[in-house]
């Protein structure tokens, strides 16, 4: 089977495009005119008909508690199965871009800053500087200063353009989406670094330990400043996001914590959080950093979205992959689905005799796939799907499986398993 090898996460989209101008995203405007190696016709063609009502299926599951045994090379006896959510339908999405001028982008700026208390920086205007494939670095001239200033190039955010400040007191980035990045330097200010951006790459930090919100939410670890358990440090988290001052978010959109990483920064911890959207009670498939494996053909395009707490005064960073504010567009709206049931068959029939998997976690996902190399937002579609997290032990290495709700396509990523 042809695979490609893809690593992501090293800095996420943010630092990516300040090291090169690969991760720039393009777009004409924000209205999505047509997808790239995607057809609406030729989807819904495939839809089967063998489906329930989602009234149903969650009776279903209820009543089932799904077969937790080893069957057809899928082992379930240690499952965690989430509970399937309380929704009348469910989509499949195009993805938009909200829009951004450069005034907008001076004012949120301005206000961000003045939220962190650091209104004296108010006036930056030489130290913005603009990511654009419109012209070239100026290799002569060490990071930052080898980018344009706003000054000198105006920002074209619907060609993909982004605009950044990064200091040693503070760090921000604004794409055509609005704020992908920011921190308030208190990490790097411990440090000693020289730039405020936030490296996420697990190989930059020691990590004590890792894993879900319910496994390590009362533990307690001393921050840069205080003492703070892994919950408390998550409900900063939910709180800063609910406000929405910074990250808007369409209507019945919601972030929450699933998953949070113990930093080490010498004596002390911080806490870097794993957050995905939730959309009508519905949530995103999300992964994490490091390398991973998919057929070609599509490119599996999760959440990655990095809250980090290092004291009890809210979040000090965050860094996003796919913006909160993207708008989602339904271009296909059903209220039945494939059952849980129909869906291991496929699964069976499908993958069996390729793969042996121990099975972690099922969940009713929206994920999103591209099917193209184009890098746009708008190349991106999610589909609701019935989500496999576990382990090939064939090759001892993670995989996500996900089986199409509607159609019962079914698609999967590997990533090397360093546990």
């Amino acid at each position: 089977m042809n695979k490609k090898r893809i690593k992501i996460g090293c800095l996420l989209f943010s630092i990516i495009l300040l090291i090169s101008l690969t991760g720039c995203t393009k777009s004409e405007n924000s209205i999505v005119t047509s997808i790239t190696n995607f057809s609406l016709e030729s989807y819904q063609e495939r839809i089967v008909s063998d489906r329930n009502s989602l009234k149903e299926v969650r009776n279903i599951i209820l009543d089932n508690e799904t077969k937790k045994k080893q069957c057809n090379n899928f082992d379930f006896s240690e499952c965690d199965f989430s509970e399937f959510p309380d929704i009348t339908d469910v989509s499949v999405f195009s993805n938009s871009y909200r829009g951004m001028t450069e005034q907008e982008a001076l004012d949120l700026i301005g206000n961000w800053l003045k939220s962190i208390g650091k209104s004296e920086f108010e006036n930056i205007k030489q130290q913005i500087f603009v990511i654009s494939e419109s012209y070239s670095l100026d290799e002569t001239k060490e990071y930052p200063y080898c980018y344009r200033t706003i000054s000198e190039q105006t920002p074209k955010f619907s060609a993909g353009d982004a605009v950044f400040c990064d200091t040693s007191d503070f760090y921000i980035m604004i794409d055509s989406n609005g704020i992908q990045s920011v921190s308030d330097g208190k990490i790097a200010k411990y440090l000693k670094r020289e730039y405020a951006h936030v490296d996420v790459n697990h190989e930059n930090y020691d990590i004590e330990e890792t894993g879900t919100l319910e496994e390590m939410g009362s533990k307690e670890y001393s921050l840069i400043v205080g003492t703070l358990s892994v919950f408390e440090g998550a409900d900063l988290v939910t709180k800063h996001f609910e406000q929405k001052n910074f990250i808007p978010c369409q209507n019945e959109m919601k972030l929450e914590v699933v998953e949070v990483r113990v930093l080490r920064f010498g004596d002390v911890y911080g806490y870097d959080y794993l957050v995905r959207r939730v959309y009508k009670n519905v949530p995103f498939a999300y992964w994490d950093t490091g390398y991973f494996y998919v057929d070609q053909g599509y490119m599996p395009e999760g959440d990655i979205i990095h809250a980090f707490v290092v004291d009890d005064t809210g979040v000090s960073a965050f860094v996003t992959g796919t913006s909160p504010s993207t708008i989602l567009t339904p271009l296909y709206t059903d209220d039945k689905i494939i059952n849980l049931d129909n869906a291991l068959n496929i699964l069976y029939e499908k993958l069996a005799k390729q793969l042996s998997v121990k099975v972690d976690t099922v969940d009713f996902v929206y994920m999103p796939f591209s099917f193209s190399e184009s890098e746009k937002l708008t190349d991106i579609v999610s589909f609701p799907c019935w989500e496999f997290k576990g382990i090939n032990t064939r090759k001892n290495e993670k995989i996500c499986i996900y089986v199409d709700a509607l159609t019962g396509d079914v698609r999967y990523y590997t990533m090397q398993n360093d546990e």
